[in-house]
C-alpha cells in the first residue's frame, strides 16, 4: 500500500508529471464537502492498492494554489476542485471530478483508463491539438 505523496511545490509536482511511473493526482479543497467526500474515497483506494498501482499524490488547492495551478497549466485540463487526473510521462491517460470521483472510479481509471468512467483525454488531447494546428495555420 503506497503513501500519499503531498504534492506542495512545482518542481516536485513536474517531477511527477514527467515520471514514468503513472501517478493518480488528487486535487483537494479543504473548503469543500464534496471534496471531503472524493477525498475519503482517495484515501480509501489509496489504502487497498498495491505496490505496483499508481502513486497516489494530493495537492491542497487553497494551500498550495501555484501547484494546482501548475497541474491545469501542464496537463490542459481545467482546474475542477475536487479532480483526480491519472498522469504518466507527461500524458493525462484519464480525469474525473466531483461526484464522477469515488473508490471504483478510481481503481477502475489505476486498472485501465480507457474503460474508466470519468473522461479519457485521448479526445481532448486530440481537440487541443487541432486548436493548436488550426491556430498555426490561420498565421
Amino acid at each position: 500500500m503506497p503513501e500519499i505523496l503531498p504534492l506542495t511545490g512545482v518542481d516536485e509536482w513536474r517531477r511527477v508529471w514527467r515520471s514514468p511511473r503513472p501517478a493518480l493526482i488528487f486535487k483537494h479543497s479543504t473548503r469543500c464537502p464534496i471534496s471531503a467526500r472524493a477525498n475519503d474515497a482517495f484515501v480509501r483506494w489509496a489504502g487497498g492498492a498495491d505496490a505496483d498501482a499508481p502513486l497516489p499524490c494530493r495537492v491542497l488547492v487553497v494551500e498550495d494554489r501555484a501547484v494546482s495551478d501548475a497541474v491545469a497549466a501542464d496537463t490542459g485540463v481545467a482546474h475542477q476542485s475536487p479532480q483526480a487526473l491519472l498522469v504518466q510521462g507527461g500524458r493525462v491517460l484519464w480525469h474525473a471530478s466531483h461526484w464522477a470521483i469515488d473508490e471504483t472510479a478510481l481503481a477502475a481509471a489505476a486498472a485501465d483508463p480507457a474503460t474508466a468512467p470519468g473522461r479519457s483525454t485521448t479526445l481532448a488531447q486530440a481537440l487541443r491539438e487541432r486548436r493548436g494546428s488550426t491556430a498555426a495555420s490561420a498565421t
